[in-house]
């Protein structure tokens, strides 16, 4: 058989467990809907009824596909396997789901009243495990009522099932192209997400925390290394034996392996490749500050957005070159990917001689500023019960390759390697012999050279203009097109490119920038087929309508926050008066001017805790249990966490910026006339790093940390770590971005789960007697509040506090001497008024003395030890200019 129709059997082999379920006692349910020849009386009772509503929902939507009775049969047998291509996504279906146990004479539960159970809520480390949370049964979504587990969500009601499948019905009509894997890709993605892979067996030792998109993905992915690696019906019917045998070693039975089962369980038929663009943080910041180029802010972002579609882009080729789908990028995100291939000479071959010329192009490109590092792990059926160990594994290759950059060039050519003279540098020789001209450095990078007698503020090169140029316009974009294939500029009528022309990575690919007009008729070329269109952060509308769908189309998160003018404003700063037009990208200045109190940037960097570790024994269900880490398990943790990062993220900086807008003490003469404040550098996977108003920023780090706790299930085992660093806007960017990392360093060293800010790094949340961050953010905002509105405490009283502790906290022990209180007591008295009444935090009426004295002196453990936090918050929000 063809191997992309394999593929996309195998995509399809489980699509039956989503489209069986409707309630039996269901008024209307449609028994007529599944045929007869799909029937237990047509069809060997062995074939379970998934199987059979598998290939129902192929007959009934065979215009998808050019000829459906083939893949009707791999759906169909896939579980009683007749030849090799049914042998193909049985042995791959058992390889995805390694981490199930089925044990005989066992029910199962109504599959359509199991909700998917959060995968976080599984994870354990050093916390027992907590109380499983679950997921509603809907449309993939950035609604927080999607994508957040619910801890009272017992069961899913009969309707459930049925008004899922009915808008997956509607998308599934709009489809025109066959064999469209791409597009059933992200369509099974938004509808299948949050269904259960497999239904729980009652006393089951396993939970079915994956889901079934990740199923489906995988096991795709596995079918098509086994077409390259191991398409023998003697050696796959082994191997599924041998499988079958594994599986009831795992519940405890005793089992036999014969010398053929054990050679093919532990053959290395299957290679998991990393890819790793080394030296991004030093690529991203190696910007002029904006004295010497303004547009720092549409550079920076314009550099982040170039690195990730590199990185897809390189991903890609690097698929296409073996001719395998997008099912195998099993992981895609900060300069990083996880490639799923088989172990194959041919395609071993074609994988090195794909990252020698990327490697040549980076080399000639960048000047050895980038690299990409690829390292590959072969390894056998038997390996895949730990896949989590191989990631480990994959990860520390990477690690020991990354100081040997570029030895592949190096070795294959040590002269040239040592005289570098590349291409480009050889037509500026050339150039400059002919026009007799001097270059210098472009005033952006310092990188590329440009030429000497361009104006000052044109000495920019090619590839930062690029940059400038994405920055601009990326907010403005709500579609992604992405071209491995045509080279083929022109756009379906409506489409608008933002760009001057599409970003272009080598010869590998390129990307365009697009916003498109609804009001218009769509009308599709059929020279464009070769595309592929995300709509960026909508999986409700990535299937827009019958024209779109002659296209691959899928959609994709991104955080793209970035604030520009919704209407034109101009303002002055320091004397020199800056005018904005609508889209203008906000520069580093005018985002700190939005500040409120003093005029900073604050710079926020956050990753997980132990993810690492997570990964490597997190989802160990018993100790030791290497089977719960499988391929499809790891595959749903990554992608829930790049969810969040990437797509979620977008939602917390909108919400924090509303309340930035409603705020009584925000005077921002331009608040109304711009998008958001926050501007995203970077943000996936399980990072990120973003920029704002000092005293905006400190509220969204609590933001993002709480509905981070709330997304991850409360599991005390997943944290996160952040580090804000506070500096005036023209800063340079190459020194306070590895600052910032600074400040994260110290939260991570101090017992990670903690935040680091004005020098004091603590908890998020209350423990073991120790204060935490909302405890002094919110002490700090009430003493600006009585600041502000009460004049009842000057600031030199709060100035005193910091003076108080600095004369009695012991660094070393890191506790405050008593003896602050006498001193503490007659400050307040001198200072304050007994008359002078305020509303705490819980609303209740008090005297400011008493107030100050509860918070200040009685409250355990003491706040004074970290007085710093809300103390100088206070009072750089109550600066005037």
């Amino acid at each position: 058989m063809d191997k992309d129709r394999l593929i996309l059997g195998a995509l399809l082999h489980d699509i039956g467990k989503f489209w069986q379920s409707y309630p039996e006692d269901l008024p209307g349910y449609p028994k007529e809907e599944l045929l007869p020849k799909f029937s237990r009386s047509n069809i060997d009772k062995k074939i379970p009824t998934h199987a059979r509503w598998s290939a129902q929902f192929i007959h009934k939507y065979k215009h998808l596909f050019s000829g459906a009775d083939d893949l009707i049969d791999l759906v169909l047998y896939h579980s009683s396997p007749r030849n090799k291509d049914e042998l193909v996504i049985s042995v791959a279906d058992k390889l995805s789901s390694i981490e199930r146990r089925f044990e005989e004479q066992q029910k199962y539960q109504k599959r359509w009243e199991v909700p998917f159970p959060s995968i976080f809520s599984e994870v354990e480390l050093l916390e027992p495990s907590i109380e499983r949370r679950n997921y509603y049964l809907k449309p993939l979504s950035l609604n927080k009522d999607t994508l957040f587990p619910k801890s009272n969500l017992e069961r899913l009601s009969k309707e459930d099932y049925p008004k899922l499948k009915e808008k997956a019905k509607g998308d599934l009509e709009k489809i025109k192209r066959k064999d469209d894997l791409f597009t059933l890709y992200h369509f099974l993605q938004k509808y299948t997400c949050f269904v259960t892979s497999s239904a729980p067996w009652e006393k089951a030792p396993f939970s079915p925390d994956i889901s079934l998109f990740d199923h489906l993905k995988t096991t795709a992915a596995i079918a098509g290394c086994l077409y390259h690696s191991l398409y023998n019906e003697d050696d796959l019917a082994t191997l599924n034996n041998g499988l079958r045998k594994k599986w009831r070693e795992l519940i405890g039975k005793e089992t036999e392996f014969s010398t053929q089962e054990k050679e093919i369980l532990n053959k290395p038929i299957f290679c998991l490749l990393g890819g790793d663009i080394s030296a991004i943080q030093r690529f991203l910041y190696s910007i002029s500050e904006p004295r010497a180029a303004p547009g720092i802010a549409k550079r920076l972002r314009g550099r982040s957005f170039y690195i990730s579609v590199m990185n897809e882009v390189l991903a890609r080729y690097i698929l296409k070159v073996v001719d395998l789908p997008i099912t195998n990028l099993l992981y895609c995100e900060g300069g990083k990917f996880h490639i799923l291939l088989p172990n194959s000479k041919d395609v071993t071959a074609k994988v090195d001689k794909a990252v020698e010329e990327i490697e040549k192009w980076l080399l000639s490109q960048f000047h050895g500023e980038l690299d990409l590092i690829i390292e590959k792990l072969n390894f056998s059926s038997k390996e895949m019960f730990d896949y989590g160990d191989l990631v480990g594994r994959l990860e520390d290759k990477i690690k020991q390759a990354k100081r040997k950059k570029f030895l592949r060039q190096a070795q294959k050519d040590l002269k040239n390697f040592i005289f570098l003279k590349d291409e480009f540098e050889d037509k500026i020789e050339k150039k400059l012999k002919d026009q007799k001209e001097r270059i210098d450095l472009c005033k952006s990078c310092n990188q590329n050279v440009v030429m000497a007698n361009t104006k000052d503020e044109e000495k920019i090169c090619t590839l930062c203009r690029e940059h400038a140029e994405i920055g601009k316009n990326l907010p403005m974009a709500n579609i992604l097109v992405f071209d491995f294939e045509s080279k083929d500029k022109t756009l379906p009528q409506g489409y608008t490119r933002l760009l001057t022309n599409p970003i272009k990575i080598g010869d590998f690919g390129s990307v365009d920038l697009v916003q498109v007009d609804k009001t218009k008729t769509l009308q599709i070329k059929p020279e464009n087929l070769e595309k592929e269109f995300y709509i960026i952060n909508s999986p409700d509308n990535f299937i827009q309508n019958d024209e779109v769908l002659n296209l691959p189309s899928g959609f994709k998160f991104l955080a793209q926050t970035i604030p520009y003018a919704t209407s034109y404003f101009k303002l002055e700063i320091n004397g020199e008066e800056k005018v904005y037009r609508e889209g203008d990208i906000l520069d580093f200045e005018t985002i700190a001017k939005a500040s409120i109190g003093d005029k900073n940037l604050g710079i926020l960097k956050m990753d997980v805790d132990r993810l690492g570790l997570i990964f490597d024994v997190g989802l160990e269900r018993e100790k030791s249990d290497e089977s719960d880490k499988s391929i499809s398990r790891i595959a749903t943790l990554s992608r829930m966490l790049n969810t969040f990062f990437a797509g979620y993220i977008n939602k917390i900086c909108e919400e924090q910026f509303k309340i930035w807008l409603n705020d009584p003490f925000n005077d921002c003469e331009y608040k109304n006339k711009i998008s958001n404040i926050f501007y995203i550098i970077y943000s996936g996977g399980d990072d990120l790093l973003l920029l704002g108003p000092w005293s905006e920023v400190i509220r969204l780090a609590g933001k993002i940390n709480a509905e981070f706790r709330e997304y991850t299930c409360q599991n005390p085992n997943i944290t996160i770590s952040a580090g804000i660093f506070l500096c005036k806007p023209k800063f340079p960017v190459n020194r306070f971005a590895p600052l910032t990392g600074s400040v994260l360093e110290e939260s991570k060293s101090k017992g990670r789960n903690r935040i680091c800010t004005f020098g004091e790094t603590v908890l998020w949340e209350t423990r073991d007697f120790e204060l935490s961050f909302y405890d002094l953010y919110n002490f700090g905002e009430k003493l600006f509040e009585i600041v502000q509105t009460q004049g009842a405490i000057a600031k030199g009283f709060i100035y005193h506090l910091l003076i108080l502790r600095k004369k009695y906290f012991d660094a070393e022990k890191r506790t405050i001497n008593l003896k602050y209180i006498p001193d503490l007591i007659w400050t307040i008295a001198r200072n304050i008024g007994k008359e002078i009444r305020i509303r705490d935090e819980r609303g209740d009426e008090k005297s400011l003395r008493d107030y100050l004295k509860e918070k200040l002196i009685s409250t355990k453990p003491k706040i004074m030890e970290k007085i710093k936090i809300p103390a100088s918050y206070a009072l750089l929000k109550s600066r005037k200019e």
